[in-house]
């Protein structure tokens, strides 16, 4: 089988597209050394604003890309993000990873946005076969999209193989010697826009710091401050006038693999997500889990991990008390974390894969 591949991401290692390419093209040679990927590489990714670079990636995705990968005889091409062409002369497999900009109405953008989210879910409707995350994307692109879900494949994604458990007190060394951090510490790792819900996390641990006085609250990860989409959550930090809170900023893979290593438990209180690699991340790493109850992450995080409303700021404060004040329990939840994260693997997408190709060429 010869299979061409929109490479586009791979110019973006670090976003989430840039890493599911990367680690499923590594998979595929795994499991199918027979099969033939031809990466076509596109124009230069788009930066903010810039009308003609988004322009060029437009064209190069509904015409350019289609007809290379006819050209260069492949039997189907795989566009492993949310952007199929419309026509095209091989059949098309496009991974979706969410439907965010069809589904939540913050993230709808203007009108070009719109209208761009409106042609690529025409395109999806036309594509071969579609690859999803999760049950739930694959629920919610039926609903939303209009996908027959006849059509849809789901391949779980999978964390790097760089979050395994790790020795605690060297973990805890790195990080006091890091960031100063001295005290048990309860940890968010992500980023701030308005769906990942962290001002809800921050009135949690207000009502929840006077029984974890001896713990800190720990935020990783770029805040912006651009209010509605991106809430001033060093605004309400303050209003809020929390104790014992620290936001580190951006940090690198190696150094959120120490934080998980080393944290009481992680926090992951998101309203949606397609699949939600932080807390497998987590679990892989051996940290218990704090866990929304929506979207996908049930499906991620199984029993292993407390689930909780992100809604409830109470029953958000609960659990941070419940799994801060009580070792056995953090015990229980790093063992069954890491029970449920050897569940997924890059092998086990790459296969999944494999047989959406299969389904795809008859």
């Amino acid at each position: 089988m010869h299979v061409a591949v929109n490479a586009l991401f791979l110019q973006q290692p670090h976003t989430g597209s840039g890493q599911y390419a990367r680690h499923l093209l590594d998979a595929l040679r795994v499991v199918e050394p027979a099969l033939r990927l031809s990466l076509l590489d596109g124009p230069l990714m788009p930066r903010a604003g810039q009308r003609g670079e988004n322009l060029a990636k437009l064209v190069w995705e509904q015409g350019k890309v289609a007809m290379r990968a006819a050209r260069i005889g492949a039997d189907l091409l795989h566009v492993p993000y949310w952007a199929p062409p419309l026509l095209s002369p091989v059949p098309v497999v496009a991974t979706i990873h969410d439907v965010i900009p069809a589904l939540l109405p913050e993230y709808r953008g203007g009108r070009l946005v719109a209208a761009y989210t409106k042609l690529v879910g025409v395109a999806a409707r036309r594509a071969r076969r579609l690859i999803v995350d999760s049950e739930c994307s694959k629920r919610d692109l039926a609903r939303v999209v209009g996908v027959p879900a006849d059509r849809v494949d789901v391949a779980p994604l999978a964390a790097s193989a760089r979050f395994r458990p790790i020795d605690l007190p060297v973990a805890a060394a790195y990080c006091r010697d890091r960031w100063g951090l001295e005290r048990p510490f309860v940890l968010y790792v992500g980023g701030n826009d308005v769906r990942k819900n962290v001002p809800a996390l921050l009135q949690a641990w207000s009502a929840a710091s006077r029984q974890l006085s001896g713990h800190e609250l720990v935020i990783a990860g770029t805040m912006r401050r651009e209010p509605p989409f991106f809430p001033d959550v060093l605004g309400v930090a303050a209003r809020l006038a929390l104790p014992r809170i620290r936001f580190l900023g951006a940090v690198s893979d190696g150094e959120k693999h120490q934080l998980l290593g080393s944290c009481t438990a992680f926090v992951w209180p998101s309203r949606y997500e397609g699949f939600g690699l932080p807390p497998l991340e987590a679990m892989q790493t051996g940290a218990p889990v704090i866990s929304s109850d929506r979207s996908a992450m049930p499906e991620v995080v199984g029993e292993a991990g407390i689930l909780v409303s992100p809604d409830d700021v109470e029953a958000i404060a609960e659990a941070l008390v419940l799994v801060a004040s009580d070792q056995a329990l953090r015990q229980r939840l790093r063992v069954a974390g890491l029970v449920q994260a050897a569940r997924f693997s890059w092998q086990r997408t790459a296969e999944l894969t494999m047989a959406s190709y299969r389904r795809a060429l008859g």
